[in-house]
C-alpha cells in the first residue's frame, strides 16, 4: 500500500493509515502530527507532498469513519486538515463530532474544499473549524496556514499547562 509510508526528503515523513497509528500525545518532543481526512487518495498524496519539506508527520483517514477509529485510539493529532464533500458525512458534520467531545475539542480544523460560498464559509466556522483553505490549494498558502495554525495550538497549550502549573 503506497500509503503507508512515504519517503519524501531526508526528513522522511511517516505515513499512515489512521488504524496503525501509535504515538503518544503527550510526547512534547516529537514531530507534529497532521491528520488529512479525504476520501480521495490522489487529493492526500498532494496535501503530504506540499508539506513534505516541512517536517510533519500525517495519519490519514480516507472518511469520517477512519478519522473517527483513529481519534478514539488516543491518537490525537496537533491539526486536522479535512476535506468538506465526502460519501455518508461530510465534512462539517464529522468537525461537530470532533468538537463535541471534550479530549478532541481543542484539535484545530482547517477544511479544504471548492465551496467558497458565505453560507459554506460560515457553516464552516459555525461547525468548529479554524479556518478554510480553497480548493486547489496554493502550496505556499497551505504551508502558511498549517504552520500558523500549530503555532497558535503550541501557544494555547502552554497557556494551558501554565495555568495548570498555577492551581
Amino acid at each position: 500500500n503506497t500509503m503507508d509510508k512515504a519517503t519524501m526528503t531526508d526528513h522522511t515523513p511517516v505515513i499512515r493509515q489512521s488504524d496503525d497509528f501509535g504515538f503518544a500525545a503527550t510526547d512534547q518532543y516529537r514531530q507534529s502530527v497532521i491528520l488529512i481526512v479525504d476520501d480521495d487518495p490522489a487529493n492526500i498524496q498532494l496535501i503530504c507532498t506540499a508539506l513534505s519539506n516541512e517536517r510533519y508527520d500525517f495519519g490519514i483517514s480516507l472518511g469520517p469513519e477512519q478519522a473517527l477509529k483513529f481519534l478514539e485510539k488516543k491518537n490525537v493529532p496537533d491539526l486536522i486538515l479535512l476535506d468538506v464533500r465526502m460519501p455518508k458525512m461530510d465534512g462539517f458534520t464529522l468537525c461537530r463530532k470532533i468538537k463535541s467531545n471534550p479530549k478532541w475539542a481543542q484539535i484545530p480544523v482547517i477544511f479544504l474544499t471548492a465551496l467558497n460560498d458565505e453560507d459554506s464559509v460560515v457553516k464552516g466556522f459555525e461547525s468548529g473549524g479554524v479556518d478554510l483553505l480553497p480548493l486547489p490549494f496554493r502550496r505556499r498558502e497551505l504551508v502558511a496556514r498549517v504552520h500558523t495554525h500549530l503555532e497558535l495550538k503550541r501557544a494555547r497549550d502552554s497557556l494551558r499547562r501554565q495555568m495548570e502549573e498555577i492551581r
